[in-house]
């Protein structure tokens, strides 16, 4: 009497996730050389318009890089320990606290 369930056959990688979970491995690139061809453009202006410069940004923050001037000296945390001692950055940050979280409340309703 068949109930409509299947059998696994009995072999090597019967009891592979693969089979029992219908899991597959991912593909590479030599499975679909295409379509990580036809990636590449929209990777590399990801890369050029978002993640170089939020590098060259993250690293000039621990610099005294003016924008004019080509040259520059490594300061450290330097620049931050200075914007978080003046006076009015408590308030600035609490302004900014409660500006993101009451403003995402109508959103969610």
């Amino acid at each position: 009497m068949d109930r409509g369930i299947a059998r696994l056959p009995v072999s090597a990688g019967a009891y592979s996730p693969e089979t029992l979970f219908g899991w597959a491995r991912l593909p590479t690139l030599r499975d679909r050389p295409l379509a990580y061809l036809l990636l590449l453009p929209s990777v590399m202006l990801i890369l050029m318009l978002v993640v170089i410069p939020f590098g060259q940004a993250f690293f000039y923050s621990f610099t005294d890089k003016d924008t004019v001037a080509p040259e520059f000296e490594f300061v450290g945390i330097d620049n931050y320990l200075s914007f978080v001692r003046q006076p009015d950055f408590p308030e600035a940050f609490r302004n900014s606290v409660v500006w993101t979280v009451c403003s995402d409340q109508p959103a969610t309703r």
